[in-house]
């Protein structure tokens, strides 16, 4: 028997218990993201009435959306990018936004995905990788074929590709194997043997084999792998695998992975996800799924068009996919039946080396049932006087009898069998149109920058967010009149600061730890100990940290004093943001208190408050968990003040 057949009610139930865990896992970790130290978590902390809104889940229901809409289980790069920047474009964050700037520029993915994009090490495709693997139930190389066109679309050329492929196979591996070595192994044969993301895997791998504990297997990933990214995919892989080798049941298991701290709502959504897969919905505590239960919460950024609201309809939707998707070796009927060689074929990796040497320095683009593709031989960007050879291909091949259109004045010579030599001796606009015609099929077009367009994008740094709706700018989800408002805010922009103070505590810090004379301070007082004063930034932003007041100083507080001028008084709208958490006093009374580690967005937090006639005095708190540090507080227009 050489058929690989699943019995479709526990193929059902596996699918099931892979969103529950999937819900579960994010949910436990979401509260503690970016927390870069051991976590001593027990249970949900806080313990939740719902499942966490989270991009682990949404990101996946836009694309059983995606191929539900082109009637398809084998979308094209082209076809999820579609879907992406219309339901998922409002997405800001690192790779997310980045990928939705070139986009916006004119890129096509792959390249879209990783031209000055320093985000294509993290975890936005990894979590992602659970559909492809339901699509494909003992199918890994087939469900890592499709994981690779994913994580192209924002992670082209990173490590972020490498985790979706591994976790989209060990997951398709898992309706079928049990064994966790065997299945990790599986995982790792979808991904080059050299890549960082394996190397930190099989360390785990190690650690657990040459019987270090838990604690010790935590600090050497640490030490080894961490970098400066919490949401990187190298150390957090390693986390997750830590979770699953070291953990005694369901629960032990999400714990160890979270506990480990970084990018806790990944490693625990992906880990729970896989556990379901194995044990079906027998396998999950009613203690872990009681909190959460069967609803799916979107986050705001996710617009697809009649998404599931249950874990139930999901399962139904995917599991009818997956039965469209069934052909050949694989197919489901009344009983499992597995042939004698399922390991061998599991670790079949045919499809994914294949993916391996794909071109990620290029655009693809569907045209009449064929893919498309320019190839930019490097960087999207033509330079001045200076040849740039291009080339065009047609579902993987060199498309030799393709012509190229380039703008007024440019030189263009054909080289023969899809190849191009693109010059221009003039000044070169920032964004250029490439015009490909291949015979019988309608003309396309690809962009092509010029220096302006290509001045790169400082690493670590994060894009501007809609200051209202934290959400990416040209495809924000904020209505005409929120755009309007936003649009008064008056930012402060003048304070005297003092610090920095040394949190009491090793490796920790909150807005609780205090000076002795916090409180003279707060009443109106001055204290005499040393002060600053500060210039923010046109945005109301003051750098306390690197480059700024302090220079780096993780694990500190500091205090800042403003005054501003009420007018008539009344009610109005204070905005702040911080980075990392921030208490407020005005005029001696506590507005506004927030402990979280984030970035600073002076939209962040809107809080209502009354200013009296005059001079009204703020004070601000400000505590750095790690890296960056800064605050920024603004006041929207009252014409009433005036």
């Amino acid at each position: 028997m050489n058929n690989l057949i699943l019995e479709r009610t526990d193929f059902a139930d596996r699918v099931h218990a892979c969103w529950q865990g999937k819900n579960i896992g994010g949910t436990l970790g979401a509260p503690h993201e970016f927390k870069r130290t051991r976590l001593e978590l027990t249970f949900y902390d806080p313990v939740p009435t719902e499942a966490a809104p989270n991009d682990d889940l949404d990101l996946q229901l836009v694309w059983l959306a995606a191929m539900e809409e082109a009637r398809t289980t084998d979308p094209t790069v082209a076809q999820l990018t579609s879907a992406w920047t219309r339901w998922a474009g409002a997405y800001p964050w690192c790779e997310y936004g980045f990928f939705m700037r070139n986009y916006n520029r004119g890129l096509r993915p792959p390249m879209a995905g990783c031209f000055e994009n320093y985000f294509v090490d993290e975890m936005g495709s990894p979590i992602r990788s659970e559909i492809w693997a339901v699509l494909h139930p003992g199918d890994p190389q087939a469900a890592a074929r499709m994981a690779w066109k994913d994580s192209v679309l924002d992670h082209a050329g990173g490590e972020g590709v490498w985790g979706e492929m591994f976790w989209a196979a060990v997951q398709a591996a898992a309706f079928v194997e049990s064994d966790v070595q065997v299945l990790i192994r599986i995982g790792l044969n979808m991904i080059p043997l050299a890549s960082h993301l394996g190397r930190c895997i099989r360390e785990a791998v190690w650690c657990h084999a040459n019987g270090l504990d838990w604690e010790q297997a935590r600090v050497r990933i640490t030490e080894r792998f961490a970098g400066i990214q919490g949401a990187n995919a190298v150390p957090n892989h390693g986390f997750t695998i830590l979770g699953w080798l070291y953990g005694k049941d369901f629960g032990d298991k999400l714990l160890k992975a979270v506990n480990c701290g970084w990018d806790t709502d990944c490693t625990g959504a992906t880990l729970g996800a896989t556990l379901g897969i194995l044990t079906g919905t027998q396998g999950i505590p009613a203690r872990w799924l009681a909190p959460v239960g069967e609803g799916i919460v979107l986050h705001p950024f996710t617009r697809v068009p009649g998404a599931p609201k249950t874990i139930g309809e999901l399962s139904t939707r995917v599991i009818a996919l997956a039965e469209q998707a069934a052909s050949g070796e694989h197919a489901f009927g009344g009983r499992t039946e597995l042939p004698a060689n399922l390991r061998s074929r599991l670790l079949r990796n045919d499809l994914a080396r294949a993916c391996w040497s794909r071109d990620v320095h290029c655009g693809l683009e569907d045209v009449g049932g064929h893919e498309i593709g320019l190839h930019y031989n490097g960087e999207p960007v033509l330079r001045p006087g200076e040849d740039k050879e291009i080339s065009v291909s047609i579902d993987g091949l060199a498309a030799k009898d393709a012509t190229l259109r380039t703008p007024d004045g440019w030189q263009c010579t054909a080289l023969g069998s899809g190849r191009f030599c693109l010059r221009s001796d003039a000044a070169i606009p920032g964004r250029n149109t490439l015009e490909v015609r291949i015979p019988g099929l309608k003309p396309t077009t690809f962009t092509i920058l010029g220096p302006d367009e290509a001045r790169g994008y400082g690493a670590g740094m994060q894009l501007p967010r809609c200051p209202e709706c934290q959400g990416n700018p040209e495809n924000c989800i904020c209505t005409d009149e929120a755009r309007a408002k936003r649009a008064k805010l008056r930012p402060i922009q003048v304070w005297e600061i003092t610090g920095p103070f040394k949190s009491a505590a090793v490796g920790k810090i909150s807005l609780d730890e205090t000076m002795p004379w916090e409180a003279e301070l707060v009443a109106g007082g001055k204290p005499a100990v040393d002060w600053q004063r500060l210039q923010s930034s046109s945005d109301g932003t003051v750098n306390l940290g690197h480059a700024g007041a302090f220079g780096t100083c993780d694990w500190h507080y500091a205090y800042a004093v403003a005054e501003i001028d009420g007018g008539k008084g009344g009610p109005v709208e204070l905005r702040c943001g911080s980075d990392d958490g921030i208490r407020l006093w005005l005029n001696g009374a506590l507005v506004h208190n927030h402990e979280i580690q984030r970035g600073c967005d002076i939209h962040s937090d809107h809080v209502n408050v009354t200013l009296k006639p005059g001079r009204n005095r703020v004070v601000a708190k400000i505590d750095n968990y790690t890296m960056g540090w800064a605050f920024a507080v603004g006041i929207l227009n009252n014409d009433a003040l005036c």
